[in-house]
């Protein structure tokens, strides 16, 4: 049995002097959030990811945030096929 391949989307996160925090990532084009709410900015990060995939590149995919160190944030999704 194979395994469902996986692709790592790397995020940048920056937060502005008033507190409004900016994602985007160099690895997933569209990808731009913002706001001052940041649990909610964070929680757009996985169904935006998700909805670009299904937008840009025709395919259906699952999208869950990768054990990490706490200094980063990174996401990754698997392909359904």
């Amino acid at each position: 049995m194979s395994e469902k391949p996986l692709t790592t989307v790397r995020i940048k996160i920056q937060t502005r002097s008033d507190g409004t925090v900016y994602i985007s990532s160099d690895d997933m084009p569209g990808l731009w959030l913002w706001g001052k709410d940041h649990d909610q900015v964070f929680r757009s990060i996985a169904p935006t990811i998700e909805e670009l995939y299904r937008f840009n590149k025709g395919q259906a995919v699952k999208v869950r945030e990768a054990p990490c160190s706490q200094l980063r944030r990174w996401f990754v999704h698997e392909c359904q096929q």
